[in-house]
């Protein structure tokens, strides 16, 4: 999708190559992959992307939620983020079960949530309604 640059923060290297030949299928950048948070801040520091698609398994000193609100903060950057995991979604949290997704998922479910994220975001909503699957 023409002016989405995505970011992949995904430790499987199995996942994060399924994710960029899927993201690259629809048409989408893809800036960079990282499989920790601190690497994926410098990735997000040199190549701005405006899509961040990060496990919540990840591990590591910093949090997924930390690794968001510093993305969103120190970046002062209003990005669309899809989290993976492997555990439960609770659709009672419309905020989390909106942008979450779990593993093992179908094309058609990850590209759900990219539109999802990117419709929420200042800068893609006005274009969101546009961003149907091919």
């Amino acid at each position: 999708m023409q002016g989405v640059r995505a970011l992949i923060v995904e430790k499987e290297a199995a996942i994060s190559a399924y994710l960029r030949a899927s993201l690259l299928e629809k048409g989408y950048e893809v800036v960079g992959s990282a499989d920790g948070i601190e690497e994926a801040i410098e990735v997000f520091r040199d190549s701005g992307p405006n899509l961040v698609i990060v496990d919540t398994q990840l591990g590591g000193p910093l949090e997924m939620a930390e690794a968001a609100r510093a993305i969103r903060t120190v970046f002062q950057s209003d990005i669309a983020m899809v989290f993976l995991t492997s555990r439960r979604i609770d659709p009672s949290d419309p905020r989390l079960y909106e942008h979450c997704i779990s593993k093992p998922f179908s094309d058609g479910e990850l590209h759900a949530k990219i539109r999802a994220a990117l419709g929420s975001c200042k800068g893609f909503r006005t274009s969101a309604a546009h961003l149907e699957p091919s």
